[in-house]
């Protein structure tokens, strides 16, 4: 899950990354986890506070804007098959590595294994298929580490896009539109490609989520992420909040079961998937 703020003042972008396992309440929904309620909704008898009586993306979007304080204006899903057109019509997406990943590929039934697929240390063009599979990759580190490795990917992706002309991009952004689920038009995401051929790749900062998973938590013994409140409330301030009031930890409504450890959301987690 990415929240995107964009700052036409600046000409600037955050890209707010929340971990799919990120713990929001085992009375809210079922396991727990905020992935869950795009899919699930809300369990019964859930706190009143949250109004939405469907899953689906409302869902969703309510328990960012309670729990984080953040508002969401607009939203984007996309199909992976729309996500693995979008990357063969830009050509391919370079990404160098350092170390080799091993893939598998898989029949439609999801567990037929069609091809093993390895990419050895170097520079690699991926195209739609093996970017697929690259943004899903896991290490030890589970779905942080799979969040580095998108990290990583994304600015790969804006590196290509920034590079490639507004006419082109213009016909990439009508191409995908049928494999999409947004509540933007084809005119506002347009004028979206225009805004994004503003900026830089050194002008898109991309953050997480500050916590620890914490291994077999709750009724269901499922794996966590638990938020650290005051970090949190830090980063938001300062990445997420450029013409408001900050908001403190206590005015969150994130839920922290534990805190233990640092978490250092640091370059040196990214650059281990690069080379030089």
């Amino acid at each position: 899950i990415m929240l995107v703020s964009i700052d036409r003042e600046t000409i600037k972008a955050t890209i707010f990354q929340i971990p799919r396992d990120t713990y929001v309440g085992e009375d809210l929904v079922k396991y727990g986890k905020i992935n869950g309620l795009y899919g699930r909704g809300y369990s019964d008898g859930h706190d009143p506070i949250y109004k939405e009586k469907n899953p689906g993306m409302a869902c969703l979007i309510e328990t960012i804007n309670y729990q984080f304080k953040l508002p969401v204006d607009n939203y984007v899903l996309i199909t992976m098959e729309g996500f693995r057109k979008a990357v063969d019509m830009l050509g391919g997406v370079e990404v160098t590595l350092d170390q080799t990943l091993d893939f598998k590929l898989y029949e439609s039934d999801g567990k037929t294994v069609k091809e093993n697929i390895s990419l050895e240390p170097g520079t690699h063009l991926l195209d739609g298929i093996s970017a697929d599979m690259f943004v899903r990759y896991r290490d030890a580190e589970g779905d942080i580490g799979r969040m580095n490795v998108q990290r990583y990917f994304l600015a790969a992706l804006m590196n290509k896009a920034l590079n490639t002309s507004t006419k082109d991009l213009a016909s990439l952004a009508v191409a995908i539109y049928p494999y999409l689920e947004t509540d933007f038009s084809v005119s506002e995401l347009l004028a979206l490609v225009d805004e994004a051929k503003a900026m830089s790749s050194e002008s898109i900062s991309t953050v997480r989520v500050p916590g620890e998973n914490v291994s077999r938590y709750g009724i269901w013994g499922v794996d966590v992420w638990s938020v650290h409140n005051e970090e949190l409330a830090a980063l938001l301030n300062e990445y997420m909040r450029p013409y408001t009031d900050d908001v403190s930890e206590t005015e969150l409504n994130t839920v922290e079961i534990r805190n233990t450890k640092d978490d250092v959301d640091s370059q040196a987690s990214l650059d281990k998937y690069k080379g030089d």
